[in-house]
């Protein structure tokens, strides 16, 4: 066994000894007896008798902070794993955990920039999302609005851990306690993680064969693979072409995996990344765009000055819809550049009516219209409402004064 890890007192002070044991048990660890007075139970290894945890039974003994450390370093000893990781997999309830992690050059330092780490939350989470409404809709490869009342209740229930040394890592724990609205031997959780690497793995498989400069083309499509979980990943593609979106699963000890194809670790190069929205565009019905009404803030401006000096161009939009936050760019003339640069300095929203089309990463807005901010949006239908107000009094007292008066 090597030297003991260094962890924080004040979170293995937090540890639930019910838990520990639980853990222990689960990955194979035997009871061997109890200290005087109950105040521990050790445990020790089939593997070896060398192999020893004594873990306190009471928060109340005064070493027992520092007694957790040692038990959490050598059941990562054991395991061969960071004590760092299963210190914060001890404090959360039992779960599959899944990690998203950024991997490339602008990332190696565990650093990204808040837009991109946005992204990321925002396709982890709509990838889980999409994952848990496969697992209820299994027949589906696009789900119109992912708003299904068990695939909802599990992502509330879903916990974000913190971020984990090595590039930059998100860790979302997805707890096995969450009920299902229909009875089974696995718990709902099992069925979500378990579904999503499938999904990837095939996804991986599949893009990592083809041509990118052609067009993709598969046999026999991946179960749960759908449009929304290829949004998802689109949403987290790596900051650096030549990085990787690394996706992997720590399954609970409790329920062992009873499909062991289903990998525990998946790669996804950026470079894959315009096959994965090839494979999202089939698999999405086709409709003809419509235009909808848009709500979001101004991101970034990036025009320039046109030839009479004035910006126009790109701009970047993030619009709040039905399925979370999403980022679109449009180009804008120079007086609707202006209002969005106004509205930008504000910090106020803008609405707008176009049609949204997904372009990899991003969405475009096309086709639209009635650019302006919220704000002064809101008070022009105020005003007009007034002025609606005001005609219909001048209209009731004009019929007022015409009606002949009652005789006495």
């Amino acid at each position: 066994m090597s030297l003991k890890q260094q962890l924080p007192t004040n979170d293995t002070a937090r540890l639930d000894p019910i838990r520990v044991q639980a853990y222990a048990r689960d990955s194979g660890w035997n009871l061997i007896g109890k200290t005087a007075q109950d105040r521990s139970a050790i445990y020790s290894h089939p593997d070896a008798e060398t192999w020893q945890i004594t873990v306190p039974l009471s928060k109340q003994l005064p070493d027992f902070p520092q007694r957790m450390t040692e038990v959490v370093s050598t059941l990562a000893d054991k395991e061969k794993a960071a004590a760092g990781e299963l210190l914060q997999r001890l404090l959360l309830p039992e779960s599959d955990i899944l990690r998203f992690s950024d991997c490339g050059a602008s990332s190696a330092n565990g650093i990204i920039s808040l837009n991109h780490g946005l992204e990321m939350l925002a396709g982890a989470r709509r990838t889980i999302l999409a994952a848990a409404c496969g697992v209820v809709k299994p027949d589906r490869t696009y789900h119109p609005r992912m708003s299904l009342a068990e695939a909802e209740g599990f992502l509330a229930a879903c916990k974000l851990g913190q971020t984990e040394r090595g590039s930059f890592v998100l860790t979302i724990a997805c707890p096995l306690q969450v009920p299902r609205a229909q009875s089974s031997f696995l718990p709902f959780a099992r069925d979500v993680t378990t579904a999503l690497m499938s999904a990837l793995n095939w996804l991986s498989t599949t893009v990592s064969t083809a041509d990118v400069q052609s067009p993709i083309a598969w046999e026999g499509l991946g179960e749960h693979v759908t449009a929304n979980l290829c949004d998802g990943l689109l949403d987290m593609m790596p900051a650096d072409e030549e990085g990787e979106l690394v996706i992997s699963a720590t399954y609970s000890n409790a329920i062992p995996v009873a499909d062991l194809s289903v990998p525990r670790v998946v790669r996804l190069p950026g470079r894959t990344f315009p096959l994965i929205a090839q494979i999202a565009e089939r698999l999405r019905p086709s409709t003809t765009p419509r235009i909808q009404s848009l709500l979001g803030f101004v991101e970034t401006l990036d025009g320039r000055p046109n030839e009479f000096g004035l910006p126009e161009g790109p701009v970047a939009l993030r619009l709040s819809t039905s399925d979370g936050e999403i980022r679109a760019r449009i180009y804008l003339p120079h007086m609707d550049h202006a209002l969005a640069a106004e509205a930008y300095l504000k910090n106020q929203p803008v609405t707008l009516d176009g049609t949204l089309v997904r372009s990899g990463r991003f969405y475009e807005i096309t086709s639209y219209s009635t650019l302006m901010i919220f704000a002064q949006k809101h008070d022009q239908v105020v005003e007009r409402r007034q002025v609606r107000a005001a005609k219909m009094g001048k209209g009731r007292k004009s019929v007022m004064k015409r009606r002949p008066g009652k005789k006495g």
